[in-house]
This record gives structure tokens, C-alpha cells and sequence, in this order.
């Protein structure tokens, strides 16, 4: 639920702000570096090249809360990663609590939306709020269905996963 929410909003964003391409990438809870949860119109490649050429100015996004954009004509190493005529901008992902991540949005330089910091601000809390919110309902339906003290997947779960198994053998 989680990933296929991830992508939706991605492909939702691509569509609104006219992108090139975008990513999401989400950091664990200790300091380990940003796992990639979703990706639409760019490839696994490229991305992880922007998150290692963008590693200060995600760090910088995320301490300051503001978007920061990557502009090839200011640093000559993004110049060769970065397309001819385009823009690349991290977002930070924040909930209410945490910064959940970078959201990476790329257009091209032409592309006002992207120069709206306050309205990319207003997506990053939106995002970061709704995949809070996911990940919260997750947490709570995997305790519903596993037992506390043993571990072990309880008698609802054993039940609603009997029915969905008979419904799938009927039809089939």
C-alpha cells in the first residue's frame, strides 16, 4: 500500500508541475543514507547519480526545510550529470514531527513551479503527512493481526485470510 502510494503521488506530481522526472527517496530512522521508494519517468541510474552529485544540497534541504534547486550552471560536476536545459530541485519530505526523506523533481529551467519554494514546501508536508499517516495504518493492521506475546498471527487474521483463499479458489 505503502509503495503503490509512493508512486501514485509521484506520477500525480509529474502530471501537475509538468516534470521530466521525479523520485522519492525516504531515510530509515537511524542516519543511514536515503533508500530510494519510488520513481516516475527517469531511471534507477540517474537517480542515484543525482543523490550522490545532490548529497549537500539534500542536506541542505533537509536541515533548512526549504527546497533547494541544483542548477548545472553553478556547479560544474552537475553540469555533466544534470540534461542540457533542465533543473533538478530536493524537496524535503517532512511530517509533523521528522524530515522523511528528499522528494527530487526534475524540469526544465523554464518551469516556474519549481521556483515557488512556498508551494513545493506546502507538497513536501503533504506528501510527508500522507505517507506518515500510511505507514501508521500499516503498523496498526500488522498489530491487529499478530498476536503481542507470541509472535504468531492471530485467530481474526487466520479467518480473513481463509475467506480471501476460498473466494480465490471459487473463482478459480
Amino acid at each position: 500500500l505503502f509503495d503503490l502510494a509512493s508512486q501514485n503521488a509521484l506520477a500525480i506530481l509529474g502530471r501537475l508541475l509538468h516534470l521530466s522526472g521525479s523520485f522519492l527517496a525516504l531515510r530509515p530512522t537511524d542516519n543511514s543514507p536515503h533508500a530510494l521508494a519510488a520513481i516516475a519517468r527517469i531511471g534507477r541510474v540517474e537517480v542515484d547519480r543525482y543523490l550522490r552529485l545532490g548529497a549537500p544540497s539534500i542536506q541542505r534541504a533537509i536541515t533548512t526545510a526549504i527546497p533547494v534547486t541544483l542548477h548545472p550552471n553553478h556547479d560544474l560536476l552537475a553540469e555533466v550529470v544534470i540534461p542540457p536545459g533542465q533543473q533538478l530541485v530536493f524537496v524535503p519530505v517532512r511530517s509533523s514531527d521528522r524530515t522523511m526523506g528528499v522528494l527530487g523533481l526534475l524540469a526544465d529551467a523554464s518551469n516556474r513551479d519549481l521556483s515557488d519554494r512556498q508551494l513545493l514546501t506546502i507538497l513536501g508536508l503533504t506528501l510527508g503527512v500522507l505517507l506518515e499517516n500510511l505507514r501508521q495504518k500499516d503498523d496498526l493492521r500488522e498489530m491487529a493481526a499478530i498476536d503481542e506475546l507470541t509472535k504468531v498471527y492471530n485467530r481474526r487474521y487466520f479467518f480473513e485470510h481463509l475467506e480471501r483463499e476460498v473466494a480465490f479458489a471459487l473463482r478459480y
